[in-house]
Parts: C-alpha cells; structure tokens; sequence
C-alpha cells in the first residue's frame, strides 16, 4: 500500500479488545518484517451516531488505557521507534490533547468536536441520510443547509485556537515542545485527598523487555499470543469452561442432588430430629419444619396456575416472614413460630 500511494504513510484504526491480540499483532509485524508508519487508538468513548448504543456503551478498550496498552506493547517488543501513535475518541480540548500525548500518543484526531464545529446537533441519523442539519446526508435538499463558506471559517478558528491552547499548557509546564513531558507531569486523584502521578499509576515497560522475559499478566500474555492466530485471550483464564464443583485445599467435592432430594434422604437416613451440622462444600440442611413449609407452598403453586393465590389482590399477608402482616402470627391457628417450639 506504501508503494501504490508513491510513499505516503500507511496505518490502521482499531479500537483495542485486549492485550493478548495486540501483541499477536506485534510478532506478525517482526516475523513479516512489515510495520505500518502508524496505528490510530479509537476508544470505546467513540463512536458515530449510527453506531449501536451497546457498542457505544460497553464494547472496546477506553482511550487511556487503550494508549498506554498500545505504547507498552510497541515499547516492549522494541517496535515503539519505527510505529506513531494516534488518539481518538471524544477529543475536544487542549487539554485532551496535552494529556493523551503524556500518556503515549503521538498526535491526536477529532471528529465529534469538528462535526459539532460544522453544525452537527446530534441527532443520530448519520446513517439514514436524514441528517437535519445537512452534515451527513447526500440528499441535495437536506445538505443545502450546510453553507460550506461560513462552517468551514468555524472550524478553522476552532482547530487553530484548540491547538494554541495545548501550546499554551505545554509552556504552562515548563516544556518547550511536548517530547519535553514526563508521565510525572500528569496526575490521577485516586481518593478525596491522595493522587499519583502516571508513571507509578501504571506498569511502563522497557524497550525489549518482553524478550528478556517478564513476569506476570504481560509475561503469559506474551507467551500465549500467536502470530497467525488473534486470538483474545488464554482458553480457561478469561472463558470458564468447567463448571465442575469447588474444591478447597485439594479436597474433591461429590456432586449432589438437588437440594430438597438431598434433605429428603437425610432425614430418613438419620431417623431423629437430630439436625447434624452441614458438611465442607454441600448445601446446608433445611430443619424439618422449614421442608415441610417448603412442601406445602410448592403444594399450593402446583394447585393452580402460575400467580394464584389463596388472598384477595393487595390484601397484605399474615404467613410469618411476610413483610406485613394483618395479626400477630401466634393468634393465627396453623402459625406458629418454629423458635417456639
């Protein structure tokens, strides 16, 4: 693609899933020995109006943690020099700007902020081409809205006095150019009355760390990413295939039955009203009377159909444990309380 565009540069936007892939990503280019000039992170703060709202809402990395997994991995298989990186996803400020460069990018894109710039009013229509206010349709009557004349001249101003003001930060700081920013420069309130600074908030990688070995969630993860395979994650670490029971120290639990079969062959097997205590890893016993109440009220839901009850709608309850009760349980015949006994 390089050579077709007679040496322009070439790169991909991903919104990053998880640390496994992308650093499958980063053997491929150093097995093929091909890198692209730069890699855009979109966060999952991103996202047009026609993109679904659970995407929207809970699909994808957040930018921050995106840059940073994105510049760790590039750091620590020695790719960082040869690769820029880019941020994206609901930068308006130069603010954004200043502190999306601390935490590893390159240079940051707007999209949201430069279509609001034009006129766009969010409407959410951008892929039905009914766009209101003519940014996103192709529809002539719709698009003759947009003076191209006067909204280009908006965001002009706005790109340019969006810049001036990360340049204004940057000086703020004591910094002559944004490679002079130290991750010690951006902090994170982590309480009402403690923040830290970015280098001791996160794990920072060496340059070609991961080939010396590393140990921990970067080290597997490491080793498990394949070069031919994305794959996102380690079989049974992330995806929890058995559903076998819970052992503790070693100790292997015996499957059981569901729990009123089990309490039904205890009793008969005990012959007492004993109640022994209940063993490491099975269900608690339920006391004689509490299965029989138990019988009893699945008794009356198999009577009759699914929502029917003995007491008119709204009138509240006088079984005890109900939450409102119209007597006192011991002066109601067939209610007594078990503690009684």
């Amino acid at each position: 693609m390089r050579e077709l565009s007679n040496g322009k540069p070439v790169g991909f936007k991903l919104c990053i899933g998880s640390r496994v892939e992308i650093l499958a990503i980063c053997k491929a280019m150093i097995e093929e020995e091909i890198t692209p000039d730069f890699i855009i992170v979109d966060g999952s703060e991103g996202g047009t109006g026609a993109a679904p709202l659970e995407y929207q809402d809970h699909v994808g990395t957040p930018l921050v943690e995106g840059i940073i997994l994105l510049h760790n991995a590039l750091v620590g298989t020695g790719l960082r020099d040869r690769i820029k990186i880019g941020a994206a996803g609901k930068i308006i400020s130069g603010h954004d700007i200043v502190r999306h460069i601390i935490q590893g990018a390159d240079f940051c894109m707007s999209a949201r902020a430069m279509m609001m710039a034009v006129g766009c009013i969010q409407a959410q229509k951008c892929h039905t081409n009914t766009c209101p206010v003519g940014v996103a349709t192709q529809d002539p009557k719709l698009y003759r809205a947009l003076d191209v004349d006067s909204k280009g001249d908006r965001v002009e101003r706005y790109h340019r006095l969006t810049v001036e003001e990360a340049g204004q930060i940057i000086a703020t700081m004591g910094c002559e150019s944004p490679e002079q920013m130290t991750r010690q420069m951006l902090r994170r309130r982590i309480t009402a009355t403690e923040s830290v600074s970015y280098e001791s908030l996160y794990r920072w990688l060496e340059r070609g760390e991961l080939f010396e070995g590393v140990q921990g969630g970067w080290g597997e993860d490491w080793d498990y990413a394949n070069a031919d395979s994305f794959t996102p994650g380690h079989p049974g670490k992330y995806v929890f295939n058995d559903r076998t029971e819970f052992t503790h120290q070693g100790e292997t639990t015996v499957e059981r039955e569901p729990e009123l079969a089990t309490v039904a062959q205890g009793s008969s097997a005990l012959g007492s009203e004993a109640t022994p205590e209940p063993q490491r890893g099975t269900a608690p016993r339920l006391a004689d009377h509490e299965l029989a109440g138990t019988a009893s009220r699945q008794d009356d839901r198999r009577s009759g159909n699914v929502g029917d009850t003995k007491r008119a709608e709204g009138q509240p309850g006088t079984e005890p444990g109900a939450q409102h009760t119209t007597s006192s349980a011991g002066e109601t015949d067939g209610h007594v309380d078990p503690a009684d006994k």
